[in-house]
């Protein structure tokens, strides 16, 4: 079976995406390779060079803010060359954050120096030993999508990712087992269960439950590490709260806001008015 095709009506992204940079390298000759580019210049293939999956908001304030009080960029971005395409195989935070920081000027690249294969075993081993270092959850669906993508050997998604040899033979076993199923899984939890035949959809009440029962733990855990001091100093735990999220403080917000009862909020709403309006 090859991973490059569809997959039982799935086009599975990361092979879709690796044969077309394969198709680019191969057919295009490299442009110039200068050492400082225009962010509008860098692509991102993040269903390859992404390993987190993700991006860490806190992390990209922090170098934003680095950005803005240094004045000078960071560290280069590595980068891969596809034919005129620049891909950004480890530097995704510090791209978003030359974003947020509203940086204008070129920005320094190094470029890679190997094959599309070795690009994504290198963009996963920065990743897993870098400083802001993956979970182990992030490290087992990223070697999850390795698995899928059927182009490493066992010995290069455990390098790549940070997870042990046999856990990538079980994962081919399992992939084996789904057949055409198994690209319509993006974690590799919910393969697991699919291929020991317990995966079972949740129903409206199981998905609140357990939405309730992770909140309960997150809650308990935040307890544990700040006791009553954020409920005590709600003005800086809003700060800490607006570090952490980032540009995905809105969301938070707005979420909040459906956790206030009707008295709750008109009242938070009569304090802003008179605040903005102190009557005289």
């Amino acid at each position: 079976m090859d991973g490059n095709d569809e997959q039982g009506g799935v086009e599975f992204e990361p092979a879709r995406a690796m044969a077309e940079l394969a198709a680019k390298i191969e057919s295009e000759p490299s442009a110039d390779r200068p050492a400082e580019v225009r962010l509008e210049d860098l692509g991102r293939r993040s269903e390859l060079f992404q390993p987190r999956g993700g991006i860490d908001e806190h992390h990209v304030g922090v170098l934003a803010k680095a950005i803005r009080s240094g004045g000078k960029p960071l560290e280069p971005i590595e980068v891969l060359q596809a034919g005129p395409e620049l891909i950004i195989i480890d530097g995704h935070h510090r791209f978003d954050a030359y974003k947020e920081a509203k940086w204008s000027d070129a920005v320094p690249v190094s470029y890679f120096e190997g094959t599309l294969e070795e690009a994504v075993i290198a963009s996963g081993r920065a990743n897993s030993r870098a400083k802001l270092v993956m979970r182990q959850p992030e490290r087992l669906n990223y070697a999850w999508r390795l698995t899928l993508l059927e182009r490493l050997s066992k010995a290069q998604i455990a390098d790549a990712s940070g997870v042990g040899t046999s856990t990538v033979a079980n994962m081919r076993t399992a992939k084996n087992k789904l057949e055409d199923r198994a690209f319509e899984f993006n974690s590799w939890g919910q393969a697991q269960r699919a291929a020991n035949e317990t995966d079972e959809d949740m129903s409206d009440d199981q998905l609140e439950q357990w939405k309730e029962q992770l909140a309960d733990r997150w809650a308990e855990d935040l307890s544990r590490k700040f006791g009553p001091k954020m409920v005590n100093l709600p003005e800086i735990a809003a700060m800490a709260l607006e570090r952490y999220f980032g540009r995905r403080l809105s969301d938070v917000a707005e979420e909040l806001l459906g956790h206030l009862s009707d008295d709750q909020l008109d009242a938070i709403l009569e304090e802003q008015a008179d605040r903005h309006n102190p009557d005289f």
